[in-house]
């Protein structure tokens, strides 16, 4: 038995099995029907001796090759703060027969706040008559906008031949940089996050910018994403009394006049226990021989602890004296032949009538 259908002025034929038969239409055939239009369908069949049954045609039918549309709300791109909740605007959808069909519509979202990167969302949807709206998209990129956090001290003092500043961490990963005009003086380690003097420094000798024992510099903490964060550190050196040290003590020239004369001396090392205490000073007439005769001063220094030079009164004019100038340490303790500086000696001017 044949089956023959006719549509839009073609004519398809199938085999019937089982009282049933499958009859296939062409795609450019059916592309061709006009959407909107209304089309008959008729059908006959004869059996294997030819005898033909009565034709039969169908109601009409209304073509439906209108696509549905989708619309986003917001826009097709978005940009992000990872971390942050990402909420979808979502998209309408319209159809010409379905009317609206935007709770049908199929969305597929992987957005992952946690991940920087881009993602893409789509939108699908597909009406009664199976037509399939042309996908909407929307592009979001999460981005990392937030600089990490320091932590840190800003203010620190440290004790002079101690090198440790302190530690200095960030709440992310991130890579560290020093500035600034003292930066030089300092190394940060960025596994331990200790920040040091690169050598001890000395109250003494300080090797800041303006010499004052005060140390200025920046510490930066990058994050991958380039977002920075800087905190100004101050480092200020503390004096720590050291030890006496002879090798710091030395005689300078002696200035004279008729009847006076000032003895100048330096120590650079620490003034006040347990560094220098005071001088002793004892000046005697001319050289060699026995002191006791001929000294004329032998007394120790009053409140001499800081003091750099020391005048003698009521000498004789054109006259030659010796002295010796001691430090002393460790509460009463003299430093004799201090740094080999000896038993200097000096001429009074000669006086003029």
């Amino acid at each position: 038995q044949q089956l023959s259908v006719l549509l839009n002025g073609i004519t398809y034929t199938a085999s019937i099995s089982s009282n049933s038969a499958v009859v296939t239409i062409e795609a450019a055939n059916l592309q061709a029907l006009e959407n909107a239009n209304n089309y008959a369908v008729t059908a006959d069949v004869s059996d294997l001796a030819g005898n033909s049954a009565a034709q039969v045609t169908s109601a009409s039918f209304n073509v439906d090759t209108e696509l549905p549309v989708i619309a986003l709300n917001g826009n097709a791109s978005v940009t992000i703060d990872a971390l942050s909740t990402y909420t979808d605007s979502g998209a309408i959808a319209v159809d010409s027969k379905d009317g609206n069909l935007s709770s049908s519509i199929v969305t597929v979202n992987d957005v992952n706040t946690s991940i920087i990167g881009s993602y893409t969302i789509t939108y699908d949807v597909t009406d009664a008559a199976g037509n399939a709206a042309v996908q909407k998209t929307r592009t979001v990129i999460v981005v990392d906008t937030t600089a990490p956090e320091i932590t840190g001290s800003e203010n620190v003092n440290v004790n002079e031949n101690e090198t440790a500043v302190g530690t200095y961490s960030a709440n992310e990963s991130v890579t560290w940089s020093l500035s600034g005009v003292d930066s030089s003086n300092f190394s940060y380690n960025e596994t331990s996050g200790a920040l040091v003097f690169s050598s001890a420094p000395s109250y003494e000798v300080p090797t800041d910018s303006d010499s004052n024992n005060v140390y200025t510099l920046t510490l930066t903490a990058t994050d991958p994403y380039g977002n920075a964060t800087s905190v100004n550190i101050s480092v200020t050196v503390v004096n720590v009394v050291e030890a006496f040290d002879s090798s710091l003590f030395s005689i300078q020239a002696t200035t004279t006049t008729e009847t006076t004369a000032t003895i100048n001396w330096t120590y650079s090392g620490d003034v006040g226990a347990p560094g220098v205490e005071g001088y002793f000073l004892w000046v005697r007439i001319g050289r060699g021989g026995s002191w006791g005769p001929v000294t004329v001063f032998n007394q120790t220094l009053s409140n001499s602890a800081g003091l750099t030079s020391y005048t003698l009164t009521g000498l004789t004019p054109d006259t030659m004296y010796a002295f010796r100038l001691w430090p002393i340490y460790d509460g009463s303790t003299q430093c004799k032949n201090c740094n080999g500086t000896g038993e200097p000696l000096f001429t009074t001017t000669t006086s003029v009538n």
